[in-house]
This record gives C-alpha cells, sequence and structure tokens, in this order.
C-alpha cells in the first residue's frame, strides 16, 4: 500500500512539473487565465471543491471565503 501511494504522490509531482514548464512556454506567446478544476468527489476538501471554476487573481493565486 505505501508503495501505492509514493507512486501515486510521485506521479502527481511529476506531472505538475510537466504542466508548469508547458504553462511557462504557452504563456511567452498567448494570454492564459488559470481556473481552478476539481473533481468534485468526496475525496477532495469542502473548501477546495467550492472554489471548483473559480479565475485566479492577476498574481495567480486562487482566494477561498474572501
Amino acid at each position: 500500500m505505501l508503495l501505492k501511494l509514493l507512486a501515486r504522490t510521485e506521479g502527481g509531482r511529476v506531472r505538475s512539473q510537466a504542466d508548469l514548464a508547458v504553462e511557462e512556454q504557452a504563456s511567452k506567446t498567448a494570454g492564459l487565465t488559470k481556473i481552478w478544476m476539481s473533481s468534485l468527489d468526496t475525496r477532495v476538501r469542502k473548501s477546495h471543491r467550492k472554489l471548483d471554476v473559480q479565475k485566479a487573481d492577476k498574481d495567480g493565486y486562487f482566494h477561498y471565503g474572501s
């Protein structure tokens, strides 16, 4: 079980790093808007479900409860 959890965590980290690299390249030529996308299932924190489809501010941050 621990090995499975470790593989899932590392897989997510690698995917996030790749997404950031692609975003950096694309932002050089296109205007990008960050939007929070949640899976909306019971494993997702309630606060993260509420952020679903929210746009980031000009600094790239999302705000919950403000």
